[in-house]
């Protein structure tokens, strides 16, 4: 039997799946919920073994399986002499015709049965229903505030988040801007999930006037197909996420909600100095590796390419021989200047090390990525034009793009592009 554990207590749910198909039994450990024991037996013989000896919370039975079907297995657990396991909730899984096989589930005692290919939404389901909610743990409540006026819609949201076994809500409803405008007035939920079509406010202006009401709320965003070039601009001005109502499932919403407020919490910690360089207001190394991980972790699910440069101040060490570390400081701060107004809020920026930056450019294909390189230059030498220091600021710049679901190891970047600014300054190179 083939068992996969969770790194939670004893106390975590047990599922058993019974199931010879290795294909379906992937799709169905992919569609559980973290925080449970999964364990799988590949026939019929072996799966009743398994319900005795680990007495699970739930069995997932398959009709057809060698050694021993579904229906015997599931009628051996039945007549168990043991109470604890007679009563085990049994899931069957019927083939796709499926009728017969529903018939045979229901008089051979099994509690509900699911028809091949089966949904994640629908093992969910199950789960949600079946499984003692006292053996899993109860985390801190999030308030949320879901601003829709499509009430079928809404209903949705809260039936999927009542549902959701990994985190428990308390979800405030408005249906337009204006009412929801009302509640931040009084209230500071943990997130906000709001149309961007509303019958008083259309667009990227809803994201607006929600960000100026509730500045230290994370926002996430419902969108229709037509409505992603907006969603992405407001990513841009600082929107947490989006999410297609057409593709909304309990699973993309949970997860998009979940990393809106963890990556939000990691920006307002950050905010707090302890993740912030304290010469320059950028964020330090830590807090840029942290940050940027949950943006590949959108970009992936968006299937969005995704940049990061990394800008070193050129001749540094002549800077700080003729001018000093005051001369070597107004460089850096000089920098972090230019950088700032060459890139987007959406961007990460972060001091890596004395005289070196590293940004992550959300959303950004190789077009954007030469369009924010030539920006860069541009502004430095404007900079320079206007003789705001008594020496120049200069950039060595490169620049690494991460196509959409790339495996990205941050700490090779950063090494990578360390090294390859280093070589292009020894160089002569400049930006």
């Amino acid at each position: 039997m083939k068992q996969f554990r969770s790194n939670g207590s004893a106390q975590k749910p047990r599922v058993l799946l019974i199931e010879d198909d290795s294909d379906d039994a992937l799709l169905f450990r992919h569609a559980l919920p973290d925080g449970c024991d999964l364990a799988i037996a590949e026939d019929g013989e072996e799966g009743l073994r398994a319900v005795i000896e680990t007495k699970p919370h739930i069995v997932f039975l398959d009709l057809r399986l060698p050694k021993m079907c579904g229906e015997d297995v599931c009628k051996a657990i039945r007549a168990h002499e043991d109470p604890e396991i007679a009563k085990t909730p049994i899931i069957m899984f019927t083939s796709k015709s499926g009728e017969a096989d529903r018939v045979i589930g229901r008089v051979i005692g099994a509690d509900a049965y699911l028809t091949k290919p089966c949904r994640p939404d629908d093992i969910l389901k199950e789960l949600c229903e079946r499984l003692p909610f006292e053996t899993a743990p109860h985390p801190k409540s999030n308030e949320i505030l879901v601003i829709e006026d499509d009430q079928d819609d809404a209903l949705l949201i809260r039936t999927m988040l009542a549902h959701d076994r990994k985190q428990s809500y308390t979800v405030h409803c408005a249906v337009t801007l204006k009412q929801g405008l009302e509640f931040l007035s009084e209230h500071t939920p943990d997130l906000i999930v709001s149309d961007l079509g509303l019958p008083d406010s259309k667009g990227i202006g809803t994201f607006r006037q929600l960000k100026k009401a509730a500045p230290e709320t994370p926002i996430l965003l419902l969108t229709g197909h037509q409505d992603e070039l907006m969603a992405e601009e407001a990513l841009h001005e600082g929107a947490q996420d989006f999410v297609h109502k057409n593709d909304m499932n309990l699973q993309i919403l949970s997860r998009a909600i979940r990393y809106a407020i963890e990556r939000y919490a990691l920006i307002k910690k950050a905010r707090q100095a302890n993740l912030k360089d304290p010469l320059t207001g950028l964020y330090n190394r830590p807090a840029f590796l942290a940050l940027v991980d949950h943006q590949l972790k959108i970009s992936k699910r968006l299937q969005k390419d995704f940049v990061m440069f990394y800008v070193k101040i050129q001749g540094q060490e002549k800077i700080l021989a003729q001018r000093g570390q005051e001369g070597a400081v107004q460089s850096v701060l000089a920098a972090t200047r230019i950088l700032r107004h060459s890139f987007r809020d959406s961007d990460v920026l972060a001091r890596v090390g004395s005289h070196e930056f590293a940004i992550a450019a959300v959303y950004c294909d190789h077009e954007s990525a030469e369009s924010l390189s030539r920006r860069l230059r541009r502004d430095a030498e404007w900079y320079n034009e206007a003789k705001h220091l008594p020496f120049e600021v200069n950039f060595i710049i490169v620049n690494f793009m991460t196509r959409a679901g790339e495996q990205v190891d941050l700490g090779y970047f950063l090494d990578r592009g360390a090294a390859q600014t280093a070589a292009q300054e020894e160089n002569g190179s400049e930006a």
